[in-house]
């Protein structure tokens, strides 16, 4: 692969991660105001932080990427779909866990500003 090749990779990569985000972005968090809702509902729920949760969500696409790399010592390669989709969605996660990341620098900057949303969340569903 020339660099000019992968370059084009890379291209179309950022092109998919924006669309991906944003579409699914829509389709689990609606009109909740907070972008990280599924990942601080699923981590009250299993009483974890939103970071560990999201860790649960991605650990399945990571063992299937690791069954695909397996299966290229057999001569195989996934289909270009498969490799859109599993990468793409580790790739999205990693974004996904950067911005729970900087998030968590934020609050601990201004503690004052802190009313976990694990919290809040539990409540409204016990509701």
């Amino acid at each position: 692969m020339t660099h000019q090749e992968f370059n084009e990779v890379v291209a179309r990569r950022l092109g998919l991660i924006e669309k991906v985000l944003a579409s699914k972005g829509a389709e689990y968090v609606g009109s909740e105001p907070d972008r990280f809702h599924n990942f601080k509902l699923g981590a009250a729920l299993q009483r974890c932080t939103p970071e560990e949760c999201l860790l649960g969500y991605v650990t399945k696409q990571l063992v299937s990427t690791v069954d695909l790399i397996k299966a290229t010592s057999n001569g195989s390669c996934p289909a270009r779909e498969v490799i859109d989709e599993k990468l793409g969605d580790i790739i999205n996660y990693a974004l996904l866990l950067e911005g729970l990341f900087l998030e968590r620098l934020q609050q601990m900057a201004h503690p004052a500003h802190i009313a976990t949303n694990q919290e809040m969340n539990l409540e409204e569903n016990h509701e």
